[in-house]
């Protein structure tokens, strides 16, 4: 399961300092005495022992050089790179298994590369993690805090201080005492998930597509958006999508499910700090897709979106997803196999308020996609920058998409159901 993030850079991104930086940021104990390394997860490796997991430490001999280098493919310094040409590369790396003996991350360097819509190179960066090593937030904080200039941009929802109404210690005994007993009910509707409907026909293939949206999805117009129809940002998103993905199966005469089952991700706030952590979880819930209509398919979806990320749903999840972590690896693989054959994952991640600066060059776009597990259709990694919202999406080939050109499409249908519900708000 990777997690990966793509930074357009306004300007050459000089490597040897960007290493540099990271390696000492990485390797720098805070200042308790104690010798703690807030960001020492990264000089772990991920191996299986004895049939589980676990990290291992690999500092005494990790190599900065391999993690931070040149992307392969992307070597020759006499090519400027399209960002097709990125996505192509990437979708090569993507299917490649981890050396068990090196820690699971690394940033790539794109040096020249010609950003959709500049007439001018650029450089890139394209940083590639394990998902066990953080979630999208503590990935963004790995960012802000060991990769980009300093002082960094805050982030739109600051997660350690977030504006979230205290709980009183009456409700929090009641939120709990609802998870308890609503386990179980959680438990068999997730072991319920092979009895749902395949979201379109036709087998998977061989290889990834990735993409992303290309048009100003503000954070203006998310608020439009959001207080005319009176739903979420998440809400939005996967109505967005399922609209997207229903017209695409019709253009190409591909069936498709009414319901589709998604992943409606969540975190737990607030965090304890900015350090690497993984406090993601999912719910799953029947989207409706077959509702032609925009604005009721929204208020439909919407309606989803919050029933499934009820309080005690959250707390009762991540029991679980603690519990899971504690099986054989192979029973976690199966078990994921099996969850994921009919789902699709949307995350949604605050992002850096204004522009940020990577070696005094201003960084001109970031945005990243969630991880496609193996069996998955498509998974859509939602991020916020400079005040505008950005969609990477990936998915497995297949008789839907084929070619960049059938993900493309997908995109831009994605964006015309956002411009609907934007042109058809009140406010």
């Amino acid at each position: 399961m990777n997690i990966n993030f793509f930074m357009f850079i306004d300007g050459p991104c000089d490597i040897e300092k960007l290493r540099e930086r990271i390696a000492a940021n990485i390797s720098q104990a805070d200042k308790s005495g104690r010798g703690y390394k807030p960001f020492g997860e990264f000089l772990y490796g991920i191996v299986e022992k004895f049939g589980y997991f676990c990290f291992e430490d690999r500092s005494s001999s990790i190599d900065f050089n391999h993690h931070i280098r040149v992307c392969p493919g992307a070597d020759d310094l006499n090519k400027i790179y399209s960002e097709d040409d990125m996505f192509s590369i990437v979708e090569r790396l993507y299917d490649e298994e981890w050396d068990q003996e090196k820690p699971r991350w690394e940033v790539l360097v794109i040096p020249n590369i010609r950003k959709n819509g500049k007439d001018k190179a650029c450089s890139a960066l394209v940083i590639r993690i394990f998902h066990m090593y953080v979630d999208g937030i503590s990935f963004v904080q790995f960012l802000r805090n060991c990769v980009m200039d300093q002082p960094p941009q805050k982030l739109s929802l600051d997660p350690v201080n977030p504006p979230i109404p205290p709980v009183s210690f009456l409700n929090k005994i009641l939120v709990h005492f609802k998870a308890y007993f609503m386990g179980p009910y959680i438990s068999l509707r997730l072991m319920g998930v092979s009895t749902a409907q395949t979201m379109y026909e036709g087998e998977l293939k061989k290889g990834k597509l990735m993409g992303r949206t290309k048009m100003n999805i503000s954070l203006e117009m998310m608020k439009r958006i959001r207080k005319s129809y009176n739903c979420t940002t998440q809400g939005i998103f996967h109505s967005a999508f399922n609209g997207a993905l229903k017209k695409v199966a019709e253009q190409k005469n591909v069936k498709i499910a009414d319901e589709i089952l998604a992943g409606v991700t969540f975190v737990r706030f607030p965090y304890p700090n900015e350090y690497p952590q993984n406090r993601a979880s999912m719910a799953m819930d029947l989207m409706k897709i077959g509702i032609d209509d925009p604005i009721t398919r929204l208020k439909a979806i919407n309606d989803s979106v919050v029933q499934s990320s009820r309080m005690e749903i959250v707390l009762w999840t991540n029991f679980l997803i603690t519990l899971v972590g504690l099986y054989p690896a192979t029973m976690i693989k199966a078990m994921f196999a099996s969850l994921t054959k009919f789902v699709y994952f949307l995350s949604n991640v605050p992002g850096l308020k204004g522009v940020s600066m990577l070696n005094n060059q201003e960084i001109d776009l970031i945005f990243g996609m969630s991880p496609l597990v193996s069996g998955m259709r498509c998974s859509i990694g939602i991020g916020c920058y400079n005040g505008s919202f950005c969609a990477g999406m990936i998915v497995n080939k297949s008789e839907l998409f084929k070619s960049r050109p059938d993900l493309d499409l997908l995109i831009q249908e994605f964006e015309n159901e956002l411009k609907y519900l934007d042109a058809n708000s009140s406010v």
